[in-house]
């Protein structure tokens, strides 16, 4: 396996993801009138049900690779270890990943989501930009202060308060 089929793998095993529990959270949500949310247990309910180990040999099947367990990708993560870009690629992927279903998971409406299965096509599947790797520029009507706590022991510590722009006079 390589560096690049690797990140392929990862990126895809994450889509397949956002793709189920989207499709399963839409379809909760559409059959209320009137609560837009879903609770803790069916929030439980719909990860549970999740069986990543054939999503993972659908990713397989769809990069004609032969099907190998989850120590594969752990072994080839290992391996790579050493190339820090890929690291560093590879947390962006995650973190990126954890946003977008933080927002699946908060009931957030994608449009499209539910329509594309990531597994239709080899091609990579986009995060929406406020989720990549630069959040932070996409966050409306919020700014961080970054305020310097005065503390002996360390120079280094900081405390974060938010503002909401709005109401900034």
């Amino acid at each position: 396996m390589t560096k690049s089929v690797f990140l392929q793998h990862i990126q895809k095993l994450f889509a397949c993801i956002r793709y189920q529990v989207y499709t399963q959270v839409r379809a909760l949500v559409r059959a209320r009138t009137t609560d837009r949310y879903i609770t803790k247990n069916e929030m439980k309910d719909i990860l549970s049900q999740l069986d990543t180990r054939v999503m993972r040999l659908e990713v397989y099947k769809l990069y004609k690779l032969p099907p190998m367990d989850e120590s594969a990708l752990q072994r080839a993560y290992i391996t790579f270890m050493v190339d820090q870009a890929l690291v560093q690629k590879v947390r962006v992927i995650k973190q990126s990943h954890e946003r977008f279903m933080i927002a699946i998971l908060n009931c957030d409406v994608f449009p499209g989501l539910d329509k594309h299965n990531p597994l239709a096509s080899a091609q990579e599947d986009l995060i929406p930009d406020k989720f990549g790797n630069k959040w932070y520029e996409h966050q409306e009507g919020t700014k961080k202060v970054f305020k310097k706590i005065e503390a002996p022991e360390s120079d280094e510590d900081f405390e974060i308060h938010e503002a909401n722009l709005l109401e900034d006079t």
